[in-house]
C-alpha cells in the first residue's frame, strides 16, 4: 500500500535497486522550494527573519530513469516541508506504477540481467540446487575441548 508517510521510503528503495554504475549517484534529491537559504545569503548581512509560508518541492530521479519520469514537483501549498517532500514523493511513485515501472505490488520491475548474465545465473541456480542440506559424518569434534593440557593452563 502507498500513502504519503511511505512514498518517501518507497522512492528510496526504487533508486537504489537501479544499476549502479560506479560513477553517479542513485540517490532521489529533494530540493524545497522556497531554499532554506536563498541566492547570496552569505553576503546579506541584516536580521532574517523566519519563513511562515507555505513550501513546495521538486524531486529529481537519477538519471538511468527514463526522462519523462525523472522530475516531479508540487506547487508551494504545503504547510511544512516534510509535507511537500510526501507530496511530491506520493505524486512521483505513483506515475511511475501508472507507467509500469512498478508491478502490481508496487515493487521496482528488476529487468536489469543481461542475457549472457542471465545464463550464469542459471548455472549458478542448477549448481545450488544439487547441493545436499545435510550430510553424514564418521565422527563429530567438540569446539570447546581443549586438546593437549588442562584448562588451567590457559
Amino acid at each position: 500500500m502507498l500513502t504519503g508517510n511511505s512514498a518517501i521510503e518507497h522512492i528510496f528503495h526504487f533508486c537504489s535497486i537501479l544499476p549502479y554504475s560506479g560513477l553517479a549517484n542513485n540517490a532521489p534529491l529533494f530540493d524545497i522550494d522556497p531554499p532554506d537559504y536563498p541566492l547570496e545569503w552569505h553576503t546579506d548581512r541584516g536580521p532574517r527573519l523566519p519563513y511562515i509560508g507555505s513550501y513546495g518541492c521538486t524531486l529529481t530521479l537519477p538519471r538511468l530513469v527514463d526522462p519523462r519520469f525523472r522530475s516531479f514537483s508540487t506547487p508551494r501549498i504545503h504547510p511544512t516541508k516534510v509535507s511537500a517532500r510526501r507530496h511530491v514523493a506520493f505524486q512521483a511513485y505513483r506515475a511511475l506504477y501508472e507507467n509500469k515501472l512498478l508491478n502490481d505490488h508496487l515493487l521496482p520491475l528488476i529487468n536489469t540481467l543481461e542475457l549472457d548474465q542471465e545464463s550464469e545465473v542459471q548455472v549458478l541456480l542448477k549448481e545450488v540446487e544439487n547441493c545436499k542440506g545435510m550430510a553424514l559424518v564418521s565422527s563429530q569434534m567438540d569446539p570447546l575441548h581443549v586438546s593437549g593440557g588442562s584448562g588451567a593452563d590457559m
